[in-house]
């Protein structure tokens, strides 16, 4: 059963404290535009304003499995869920809606991704699911310069893939 909901720009304490109680029962979670997620309820204040109150803490301390669309740049938003408990990381990007260059994109994957090491330690899982969105080379640069070492599956889903592009990987 898919639970929705909806939260105000700006969190109130006494919300916060409910989330907290009951966000250490959440072992799922579908945000964004992803393929699960059945509606997008989060706005950019709603996001903030749960960053602030998290403290740099995952916000859902026992999270195992995180879905995550995308239209625009990777969001910090992605890396206040990340925790120790993750075990499968789902990120799809969404084309026709970027605005980055390439540069830009590799800065935004790097940070990404080293959030990911360094946050999301039990890691066992990772889709990326790009589309003609970016080139290989544009993940797998970024990803190349991090470890993962509980990583067992990794799936690139892209455009076209060149060998060098998984030398980067290996």
């Amino acid at each position: 059963t898919f639970i929705t909901q909806h939260l105000p720009d700006q969190v109130a304490s006494y919300e916060w404290d409910r989330l907290r109680t009951y966000a250490v029962y959440v072992k799922n979670i579908c945000v964004g535009k992803a393929p699960c997620a059945r509606t997008e309820s989060f706005t950019r204040a709603s996001w903030t304003s749960l960053q602030r109150l998290a403290h740099n803490q995952p916000i859902c301390p026992n999270l195992r499995h995180l879905s995550w669309g995308m239209d625009e740049a990777p969001p910090d938003d992605l890396i206040t869920f990340l925790g120790p408990s993750i075990v499968a990381l789902r990120i799809t990007c969404f084309a026709g809606r970027f605005t980055l260059d390439e540069y830009s994109w590799q800065v935004h994957l790097r940070i990404l991704f080293r959030a990911v090491s360094e946050r999301a330690t039990c890691l066992q899982g990772l889709w990326i699911f790009l589309g003609d969105v970016m080139t290989p080379s544009q993940v797998t640069i970024p990803l190349s310069q991090i470890s993962l070492p509980a990583l067992r599956s990794c799936l690139l889903r892209c455009g076209k893939v060149t060998f060098s592009d998984l030398v980067m990987l290996s």
